[in-house]
């Protein structure tokens, strides 16, 4: 009757069906109605589930394919399009999330991580023509110039609400290098051609820089720290100094032979570079410092770090000299040939070599091949040669400028990196040993009798002080990470004695014993619930003790064995390593005994179990990590591959994710099954000792066998950051004109709360500052009737020293000057005879020559006298002498330049 109901409806209108429906037969109980209801809607849910599930099979692998086809388009653009594969794996990320919420697929996340390793641009500038030169002025701006002959500048962080391009016009000739002062203020512009002069732009107020008027034919200058320039002629090999208003204050000798093609002013050094290959260095008070061989005409020259590098250009190549403190000497190193490079630059730590090629790469370079510290990768972007490169103050960010007529920056880093540091900074260089807890949290370091545990970010949780910590000591982590164990070797006749202590985090101890042995112990391992210890004798044996150090049973395993592990439980224990037929081994843990399970024939150099215990990862001596079924008992390798022996191994909490460390330096992330996940993090200078995850599995820690920490990102969250944050100033995300640029962007808002907001180098950027010249300058102010020299420091008399004056007819002429030489133990010549006298005791100039004023025949300055009876009275033919001990004090605080006010 209820079917009739049905099939009667069919035809009826809806009206009829929900009156017949409701007047049904009234013999039918309520109970038989609500129970047909059930059933009906549990037939409609399975329906409808049913045709769910075929949607979703056929609606997952058409997802995933379309994801696989963006993740191959943006592994193929790398190569030759590294932001646009950057852009399209962001978006490829954006779309599994949106459309696969409950699964990243590997081939996403490692085209991300691959891309953001890779496609290192954080920003892209363009001017009309050539760029000849690229830098960064003290505000964090980005200078640029070239063939136009104008300065552009640039903010790195560019907010859309204010101009972020100043351009400051010049003659119309190409410039081929700038130099800023060093509070920004002003800048100066170098020509390219000799027959051109330099231009000079000095900062007037915020509406930008003004071109002011300069004499003289100068052909290359830079800035002192104090704002002064040194002018270079090249046809006469002379370098000159001159004052920020353009008046000439001094020569500094000896010329070089032929032209001056380049000069650089860092700090208290200058160099001058030119055709004779000679790059010759003096002080600020024109004392010649040396000459450096660069074997060819010099075309440019960089000088920082106060005068402790020099990096130069000729027409064959790039060349570095830095100063070595420790052997008193300079190191010279090749940085690249002209002939494939354009320029190069080192790092401010002298580590990295930056290099622009003619292909329209930038190359990164260890500065020596043995350093591990950087991977030679190349940056590409540019579409011709690249012409300049430079480093940021930081070293974060590189500056290129190429023939394509742009500016672009970069990160050194690939951004992987969140932070990095060494374990001696913080105990000295006398460190002997360094561990990391297995949850990656806490770092335990043992110099002499002292141990420290701090966590990763750096802040010191105890301090321990044990006598037993003085020699031959290894120190763990158990009960994962909770308490630390110190072992310590002790000396007796006929056995071997380990001294176990431990102490919590707080570094109060919680207990200690002995363990004895017939046989030297090569490894102690703790269970990670520490209710068992386990040992490793010199012959193979495995000893099995208790907490308390009691033994409980010995196997024995392969002579050569070198390393136990214990499984997550605590009942499962691996043996492995050695060079003499080497096994792998696997003992259970029963009724506190040891029993065997079985052994592979396997060189491994580590292992570590999964954390579900049904795997073990071992990482081998030839860089192969294997993958051991403990179900099958089966032992495979797998695709991920070292190109050097691997150190450590870890997994991380939920067992997904391996990662793998190695005797180069390098870590490789993977799954659980062993395939690779984008490159290696590369930047380890020494062999990886351990590895951890983070307990949230967002970050890996690494400790290098040096003593040096690095803080990595392990999942798609923080590459994810990563890369929004490098684009979200790109033109590319600023303004995308393409719907995967568009996807990108939109992915970046979706999934990164801080894109979009100004980061701390904006904020924190520092603010130009025109300095009041006259506050704190120094100059030199003689009263010859007090017979005195005062120095001043502004309005501040820092010392004053007695004088002798010009006797009549030779009186010292009075006026303002300036400090135009500068000589140490100086020869003197007589005024009236012309007789030369050189440097000795009997010296009438003493030990110091401080000059000042010169009618081109005869000159005037301070100087020391072995008569120093004649202080304080008026003898000279018109210089100012003084005590050879006051003339020296003198001659140390004052420089070329510094002004002389001369008063009756």
């Amino acid at each position: 009757m209820l079917g009739k109901v049905s099939y009667q409806n069919r035809s009826r209108s809806p009206h009829k069906v929900s009156y017949n429906l409701q007047s049904a037969s009234p013999s039918r109980s309520p109970q038989r109605s609500s129970k047909w209801v059930r059933t009906l809607r549990r037939m409609v849910a399975m329906i409808s589930l049913t045709i769910g599930c075929i949607v979703l099979i056929g609606f997952v692998p058409s997802q995933q394919a379309k994801l696989r086809q963006s993740v191959a388009q943006a592994d193929q653009l790398l190569q030759s399009a590294p932001v646009e594969s950057l852009v399209t794996a962001i978006q490829a990320t954006g779309q599994n999330r949106d459309r696969l919420p409950w699964k990243m697929l590997p081939e996403v996340e490692s085209s991300l991580l691959n891309a953001v390793q890779n496609a290192r641009e954080r920003n892209r500038f363009e001017q009309a023509g050539q760029i000849y030169t690229a830098t960064f002025a003290p505000d964090q701006r980005v200078a640029a110039a070239g063939e136009g002959g104008q300065i552009y500048l640039w903010e790195q962080f560019p907010d859309p609400r204010q101009v972020q391009t100043q351009i400051l016009q010049g003659n119309g000739e190409a410039i081929g290098s700038i130099a800023f002062s060093p509070n920004g203020s002003a800048v100066l512009g170098n020509p390219v051609s000799a027959d051109d002069i330099v231009q000079f732009w000095q900062l007037q107020d915020d509406s930008g820089y003004q071109l002011s008027e300069q004499q003289g034919n100068w052909i290359s200058a830079a800035f002192s720290s104090d704002g002064q320039r040194v002018i270079s002629r090249s046809f006469d090999g002379r370098v000159q100094l001159w004052n920020a208003g353009g008046e000439w204050i001094a020569n500094l000798y000896p010329r070089q032979a032929g032209g001056i093609g380049t000069v650089a002013f860092d700090g208290g050094s200058i160099v001058s570079g030119g055709a004779d290959g000679n790059i010759t260095l003096w002080d600020t008070k024109g004392d010649l410092q040396g000459r450096l061989w660069a074997g060819a005409e010099v075309n440019s020259l960089q000088l920082d770090q106060g005068g402790q590098r020099i990096i130069s250009q000729d027409h064959n190549r790039q060349q570095a000299f830095v100063w070595d403190v420790a052997a008193n000497q300079w190191n010279q190193f090749l940085l690249g040939e002209t002939d494939t490079g354009r320029s190069a630059t080192l790092s401010p730590d002298n580590g990295i070599i930056a290099r622009g090629n003619q292909d329209g790469s930038v190359q990164l370079l260890p500065l020596v091949a043995e350093n591990r510290q950087f991977p030679a990768r190349s940056l590409i972007g540019h579409r011709g040669a690249v012409n300049t490169v430079s480093f940021s103050a930081d070293g974060k960010t590189i500056a290129s400028g190429g023939e394509d007529g742009t500016v672009r920056l970069w990160d050194v880093w690939d951004g992987t990196l969140l932070t990095k540091y060494h374990l001696q900074q913080w105990m000295g260089n006398s460190v002997e040993q360094t561990v990391l807890s297995p949850d990656g949290e806490t770092i335990a370091l043992q110099s002499g009798e002292t141990i420290r545990i701090q966590d990763i970010g750096q802040n010191v949780l105890a301090q321990i002080s044990d006598d037993s910590a003085k020699s031959s000591s290894q120190i763990t982590f158990t009960d994962r990470g909770e308490t630390v164990v110190l072992q310590k070797s002790i000396e007796t006749a006929g056995e071997a004695q380990i001294k176990v202590s431990l102490w919590n985090r707080k570094g109060e101890e919680i207990g200690s014993f002995l363990l004895q042995s017939n046989e030297a112990m090569r490894a102690i391992q703790f269970s990670p619930d520490g209710q068992y210890l386990a040992s490793l004798g010199s012959t193979g044996n495995i000893q099995l003790w208790n907490r308390n150090g009691q033994p409980l049973g010995t196997v024995t395993a392969n002579p050569s064995a070198q390393f136990l592990v214990f499984s997550p439980n605590g009942q499962w224990l691996l043996s492995g390593g050695g060079d003499v037929e080497p096994q792998t081994c696997l003992w259970q843990i029963k009724n506190d005994s040891l029993r065997p399970s079985t052994c592979h024939s396997l060189n491994s150099r580590i292992a570590t179990f999964s954390p579900d215990q049904r795997t073990v990862a071992i990482g081998s001596e030839d860089g192969q990590l294997y993958r051991w079924n403990l179900r099958t008992g089966r032992v495979t390798p797998t695709t991920q591959h070292h190109t050097a022996a691997i150190t450590s191994i870890a997994f991380n909490a939920d067992g997904t994710r391996l990662i793998s460390g190695s005797a180069d330096g390098q870590i490789r992330l993977s799954d659980a099954q062993g395939e690779p996940i984008g490159l290696p993090f590369i930047g380890h200078a020494a062999a990886i000792q351990s590895l951890a995850f983070s307990p949230n599995n967002e970050t890996i820690v690494s400790l290098g066998q040096n003593g040096e920490v690095r803080v990595w990102q392990a999942n798609w969250r923080g590459w994810l950051e990563t890369a929004c944050h490098r684009l979200q100033y790109h033109p590319v995300l600023r303004s995308p004109n393409t719907p995967v640029a568009r996807g990108a962007k939109a992915t970046c808002q979706q999934y990164v709360e801080s894109f979009g907001e100004a980061p701390d180098e904006l904020t924190n950027a520092p603010q130009l500052a025109v300095p009041d010249r006259d506050a704190d300058a120094m100059r030199l102010v003689v009263k010859l009737g007090e017979r005195r020299v005062h120095l001043y420091h502004g309005d501040t008399i820092q010392a004053s020293y007695p004088l002798a004056i010009g006797k009549a007819g030779w009186e010292t002429p009075t006026g303002t000057f300036r400090v135009f030489e500068m000589l140490q133990n100086p020869a003197w010549t007589h005024p009236i005879t012309r007789e030369r006298m050189g440097a000795g005791t009997e010296n009438p100039l003493g030990t110091r020559w401080i000059g000042f004023w010169s009618d081109n025949y005869n000159k005037i300055g301070f100087h020391g006298t072995p008569d120093r009876n004649s202080v304080g009275q008026d003898v000279s033919h018109g210089c100012l002498r003084m005590y050879d001990e006051d003339v020296q004090a003198l001659y140390e605080q004052v420089q070329l330049g510094t002004p002389v006010v001369v008063m009756p």
